[in-house]
């Protein structure tokens, strides 16, 4: 983390460290009903890659959410069962740098291109899918579904996937679902995503109201 953001080749060597640190959940895509069925059931599945280098090593919740799409407001909200996200594994078998002598300390050192071989996973990985159906109570009226991974702390959106779709607060958004008559389906083209990296609304209160 201690380079000069202002120089954009720092900047841009920075990010690409960044994203290869830890995990990185790549959200490649989703699917889910357009409507609520009679019976109030949803089904909902979305599709994850783990680009990074590592797992995650707790097992936070995913979350599927309704939110009224003029104030963003959670209507309701429930949590995938039997999902367990440090199952979402990154790859194996980097490629192994090649190590030339050095006169000091531990007596050898990667080469400075790391390899002449193409740096690659061995084993790439590979794309885990979730499915899920869910009884949803709430008013009549067409809603932004969303997904977003919870804090167990409070319950609260906190990691987040690699992914353009993003609202403030940590939830991503999907579609577009409609409870109890009306027209769902994608989000519209011109719809208004934030970004990420100017979110500084994250937090690990622990109560969670709905209304707020």
């Amino acid at each position: 983390g201690n380079y000069d953001a202002r120089n954009p080749g720092a900047r841009r060597g920075a990010e690409e460290m960044q994203k290869a640190f830890g995990y990185r959940f790549v959200l490649e895509k989703a699917a889910f009903d357009p409507t609520v069925a009679p019976n109030g059931e949803l089904r909902v599945a979305f599709q994850i890659k783990n680009e990074g280098a590592a797992p995650f090593y707790y097992r936070w919740p995913v979350e599927v959410a309704l939110l009224d799409p003029k104030t963003r407001k959670v209507v309701w909200r429930d949590t995938f069962p039997d999902l367990d996200i440090r199952t979402w594994l990154s790859g194996d078998n980097w490629t192994a740098p090649e190590w030339i002598a050095i006169d000091k300390w531990p007596k050898k050192a990667p080469k400075e291109n790391w390899s002449d071989q193409p740096a690659r996973w061995g084993v790439p990985p590979k794309s885990y899918e979730a499915k899920g159906a869910f009884t949803i109570k709430a008013p009549a009226g067409e809603y932004l579904l969303t997904l977003a991974v919870l804090d167990p702390a409070g319950m609260l959106p906190s990691l987040r996937f690699a992914t353009a779709n993003y609202l403030k607060g940590g939830r991503h958004p999907i579609g577009i679902v409609a409870v109890g008559g009306g027209t769902g389906g994608p989000l519209p083209k011109d719809f208004p995503f934030d970004l990420p990296r100017a979110d500084k609304s994250l937090q690990y209160t622990p109560e969670l109201r709905l209304d707020e």
